[in-house]
């Protein structure tokens, strides 16, 4: 194996670890929001307001989750190849 650029790799992994979450954020408007419509509307409205915030609850954390990935690839040279392919998974 070799390493291509790991000083790169680093400051990736640095730049996403620092990037803001909007899940929570977004968690606690839905909440405040069904606490709102629980208060104010029918029970139509409170189910409407319900799966919007699910909705958007659940988006913003699978969001969060994507832009925080960071992908690794290998690319083994010929010999540690063979040995990984020995190897009983």
């Amino acid at each position: 194996m070799r390493d291509e650029s790991a000083e790169g790799l680093l400051a990736e992994l640095i730049a996403k670890r620092s990037l803001a979450r909007f899940g929570p954020l977004v968690l606690v408007l839905a909440v405040l929001a069904f606490a709102f419509a629980s208060l104010q509307l029918l029970v139509i409205g409170q189910l409407l307001v319900g799966v919007v915030a699910v909705t958007a609850t659940v988006t913003a954390f699978i969001t969060d989750t994507m832009r925080k990935t960071t992908v690794i690839l290998y690319e083994f040279d010929t010999d540690a190849e063979a040995s990984f392919q020995g190897l009983d998974l």
